[in-house]
């Protein structure tokens, strides 16, 4: 940093300048000097993925659409041309929160398929027991239930108490699916 200012060094075309941050984020807005002038008067923008480009001044839009590509609103409005050279800071402030959205809805399904399968796990391996069961009358009723609760779970919806009770009832006798049962219940049980 100088004078209070934060420069980076930044390639731009075939060569690498220092270029002071105005605005940082996912997407982050940088002042360069133009050739033969002194003041910091050229506009980049720079995200974090490595991508680059210099705010032009002819075909805005068409360059700025492109390089948008990641946000669909931002490169609407961009393209209605509702947002021009004069918005970059609407522009990059839209895009950051649109980027830092969809980052967290991604990590947020992430999660949730995690939960799923932390939850299916005990009753996938119930169901390999009861399938390896000989003389049960109600396997394929049990069997039959166990897939339509792995359905309900993989789909993140709870499973309702009625069929966990129904579960219990086919197998809480049979020694085999004691404990395998047990572990379903304990963790689908919702109250």
């Amino acid at each position: 940093s100088y004078r209070g200012d934060l420069y980076r060094p930044l390639q731009r075309e075939n060569t690498v300048r220092f270029m002071k941050l105005l605005k940082s984020g996912y997407l982050g807005l940088y002042a360069f000097r133009i050739e033969n002038q002194t003041s910091f008067d050229g506009r980049f923008l720079a995200k974090r993925d490595g991508s680059s480009m210099e705010v032009p001044n002819l075909n805005f839009k068409r360059s700025m659409t492109s390089f948008l590509v990641d946000c669909p609103s931002v490169r609407e409005k961009i393209s209605k041309g509702e947002y021009g050279r004069r918005d970059l800071d609407k522009i990059i402030n839209e895009f950051n929160a649109c980027i830092e959205f969809s980052t967290q809805a991604i990590n947020k399904s992430g999660i949730m398929a995690i939960e799923s399968n932390q939850k299916a796990l005990p009753l996938e391996s119930l169901k390999k027991t009861v399938e390896g069961l000989t003389d049960f009358s109600s396997k394929k009723d049990a069997l039959d239930l166990i897939s339509d609760m792995l359905i309900k779970i993989k789909g993140s919806q709870p499973v309702p108490n009625y069929q966990l009770e129904a579960l219990k009832g086919y197998l809480q006798t049979n020694e085999a699916t004691k404990e395998g049962l047990e572990k379903v219940l304990t963790t689908l049980k919702t109250n």
